[in-house]
């Protein structure tokens, strides 16, 4: 998917919706979204169960359940009782569960590319390493 997207965003013609889903590219990333969201359902399917037979307090373990973030966004009620849509709730998982690996990634992307940019500073970021590196090829600290 990554690669898809940077594909998509490295050529104009690829940014409209109708042109880029007649696409092998855009088929192929609608695939990649399905299973994804597919991925993500069975998560909340299967937790959804979870808290309904064994509610927020206990899992199907019978240990102590603590809540995490989707037992939150199962369970958050406004101040009139109502909670999340199933699409809401589809929507803030996949956020959850795959941006920040987008994040990272690009994060480190970006990250690489400027040290290939400017030899000078890759230099320094090298001579750091080595000083706490010394001469093991394990980073232990």
């Amino acid at each position: 998917m990554s690669v898809i997207i940077w594909k998509r965003n490295a050529k104009l013609h690829l940014a409209f919706d109708p042109i880029f889903n007649m696409l092998p590219i855009g088929r192929e990333y609608n695939k990649l979204i399905d299973r994804v969201h597919k991925f993500t359902r069975n998560i909340i399917q299967s937790r959804l169960q979870d808290l309904k037979a064994n509610g927020t307090n206990q899992m199907s373990n019978g240990k102590k359940r603590r809540l995490d973030f989707l037992d939150i966004v199962l369970t958050a009620k406004d101040s009139e009782g109502h909670g999340l849509s199933p699409q809401e709730i589809q929507d803030e998982v996949d956020t959850f569960t795959f941006e920040g690996h987008d994040t990272t990634a690009s994060a480190i992307s970006w990250a690489i590319y400027a040290l290939g940019k400017y030899p000078d500073l890759q230099q320094k970021v090298y001579k750091d390493v080595c000083d706490v590196v010394g001469d093991s090829n394990m980073i232990t600290k």
